[in-house]
C-alpha cells in the first residue's frame, strides 16, 4: 500500500523536476480538483526510468530461473 508520507514528497519532487505539472479544474459535481499531467521532461524520466526498471527485473529473473538445458 502507498502511504502519503511517501506519496506526497515524491510528487513533490516530480514538481521541481518539471516533470509533471498541475492546473485546477472543476469537476462533474462543480468541486475544484488539482490535475496533473506528465510533462515533455516527465516522458524523459519516464523512458529512462522504466529502462533502469526493466534491466533490474531482467537480472533478477535471471537469476531465479533455472538454467536452459542444453540439447545433445
Amino acid at each position: 500500500m502507498l502511504r502519503p508520507g511517501s506519496l506526497y514528497p515524491a510528487r513533490h519532487r516530480l514538481e521541481r523536476q518539471r516533470a509533471i505539472a498541475a492546473d485546477w479544474e472543476v469537476s462533474e459535481n462543480n468541486q475544484r480538483v488539482r490535475v496533473y499531467r506528465l510533462t515533455a521532461a516527465g516522458r524523459k524520466l519516464l523512458a529512462a526510468e522504466r529502462s533502469k526498471w526493466e534491466q533490474l527485473t531482467g537480472v533478477m529473473a535471471g537469476l531465479f530461473m533455472p538454467p536452459a538445458e542444453s540439447e545433445p
